[in-house]
């Protein structure tokens, strides 16, 4: 049987005392600090007879052996976002739902989300994410809508509720006009989300280390600076008779961004590998640091086989082999940031390499994380990996999102 540490059971006594008044607790914990089997433990303490747990399918596995390690006096049901619609009863005492950031699309609900409040009437609910508010405070109506309680029931919909928590604005943009909603009146918003929110750090977990990040530039090919040149000039690329069209300012950034990693998507969706340069530049980099796990997250599908060919046999994509990889004199787990930078462990490793930066703060937030274990004994270190310009680029933009997520853990909000 597993024995919780002090700074779980002091967010376990808080969340409790917030739960049995408000019907639903979030608690916003950064990651590796034990979110799982705190809510475990709260659900315990409410004498819950069956508890529903909705998480990403990576986290089933995980989750499953905490409960049979805490051993509580309830039954579970752990269940992934995708497969909710084959649950055959709601007849659940609490909801548990894990990586809560992930319901907050706007304006519009997400099907999940509509999914989670059929579900959910009635039934008091935990809420579990590292990064509440990853883009916009806006996000925060949709997440708490799951509960009856929340505090903003009484609002029809989103749309209504923006009228008091948003400062709305129109933007013109190639002929057609936006309604904007991401700009949240951000004192309003916490105001009411404070008294339901608990929230843990990992310094306040104990945690030794920050993640220590560097930037590695890869010298970019001539090839390479070429096809860029002509993409910039022309919107279009002929490669092999193959066609790459870039014809507005969001499609020309997303093929500049494969370009950097050396690969292209044609316009018939076949996979271009262009150039090996960032890959080789990685096994050099490696191999001059004496790193032997590595966590490497890419953004596009392309980028996958070419990584696949250049360090086979080494690459490997299920998160528990790698963690059993001690004694490999080489293994490398590769992930696209959406299905691997939550709710898996890959605490073994020497080092995260980005080697394409995501768009989203959230990709960063999480990715970088997935090296963080309270026992660690040296400081774990994430590498940018920058080739053309837009690497760069995207990754200043991606961290200047920081404060939607500080803002949870900054102690003058906890008041």
């Amino acid at each position: 049987m597993i024995i919780l540490r002090d700074y779980q059971k002091q967010v376990v006594d808080l969340a409790h005392c917030i739960i049995a008044k408000k019907k639903l607790v979030y608690i916003a914990a950064e990651t590796r600090t034990g979110k799982t089997l705190m809510a475990l433990r709260i659900s315990d303490l409410r004498d819950s007879k069956s508890v529903l747990f909705v998480t990403k399918k990576r986290a089933i596995k995980s989750i499953k052996k905490d409960y049979k390690l805490l051993k509580p006096n309830f039954k579970l049901t752990v269940i992934n976002y995708e497969s909710l619609h084959k649950l055959t009863t709601h007849d659940f005492d609490l909801v548990i739902i894990d990586e809560a950031h992930t319901l907050g699309a706007f304006p519009k609900a997400s099907q999940r989300t509509r999914r989670l409040q059929a579900i959910c009437i009635n039934k008091p609910i935990i809420f579990l994410s590292a990064t509440p508010t990853p883009e916009s405070f806006s996000s925060l109506y949709h997440e708490l809508s799951i509960s009856s309680f929340s505090p903003w029931r009484q609002y029809k919909n989103f749309y209504h509720w923006a009228r008091d928590y948003v400062n709305i604005k129109k933007q013109f943009i190639n002929t057609h006009n936006f309604t904007i909603y991401t700009e949240a009146k951000k004192e309003k918003v916490l105001a009411d989300f404070e008294p339901l929110r608990v929230s843990l750090t990992q310094k306040e977990a104990g945690f030794n280390f920050e993640i220590d990040e560097q930037i590695i530039n890869c010298p970019v090919p001539d090839q390479i600076q070429k096809y860029f040149d002509d993409l910039r000039k022309n919107d279009f690329l002929i490669i092999d008779e193959k066609e790459i069209t870039a014809d507005s300012p969001a499609k020309k950034k997303s093929k500049v961004h494969q370009l950097s990693s050396g690969s292209l998507i044609t316009d018939t969706r076949e996979h271009l590998l262009i150039s090996t340069y960032k890959a080789k530049y990685l096994d050099v980099f490696m191999r001059s640091k004496n790193i032997k796990k590595a966590i490497v997250f890419y953004k596009y599908k392309s980028e996958l086989e070419l990584l696949k060919g250049y360090f086979y046999p080494w690459i490997v994509t299920d998160p528990e082999v790698f963690q059993r990889c001690d004694q490999c004199d080489r293994v490398i787990f590769t992930a696209q940031y959406l299905s691997g930078r939550e709710g898996i462990r890959l605490d073994t490793s020497d080092a995260v390499f980005f080697f394409s930066p995501d768009f989203a703060y959230l990709s960063y937030e999480q990715a970088k994380n997935r090296l963080q274990d309270l026992d660690r004994e040296k400081t774990p270190v994430l590498y940018w990996m920058m080739g053309l310009p837009v690497d760069r680029s995207i990754m200043d933009t991606v961290k200047n999102k920081d404060d939607y997520t500080a803002t949870h853990f900054k102690r003058e909000f906890l008041k």
